[in-house]
């Protein structure tokens, strides 16, 4: 019975490990739109996930994190973006 009750256990989190790899990449895929509040609640979803998850689960996140700030930098010159996060409206 202990067998049974393992072979049910590990199929479970498979699938929670693979339902949160989609949550995940989700909000990434977000992080950058142009609606301010939905930014701002995305980016909170994103640390709360990320309190746990990473570096162990989540390794991609700071290199994403990286990559987007550098985008936004290199196509502003430096300067705050009218989109995104960074938006005013």
């Amino acid at each position: 019975m202990e067998g049974k009750a393992w072979k049910h256990l590990s199929w479970f989190l498979l699938v929670f490990d693979s339902f949160f790899t989609v949550i995940r990449r989700l909000l990434l895929s977000t992080l950058d739109d142009p609606n301010r509040k939905l930014c701002t609640a995305i980016s909170m979803a994103v640390v709360a996930i990320a309190i746990y998850d990473w570096p162990e689960s989540w390794p991609d996140l700071l290199p994403f994190l990286l990559k987007l700030i550098g985008d936004q930098t290199s196509m502003n010159g430096g300067v705050e973006k009218e989109r995104g996060c960074n938006s005013t409206r």
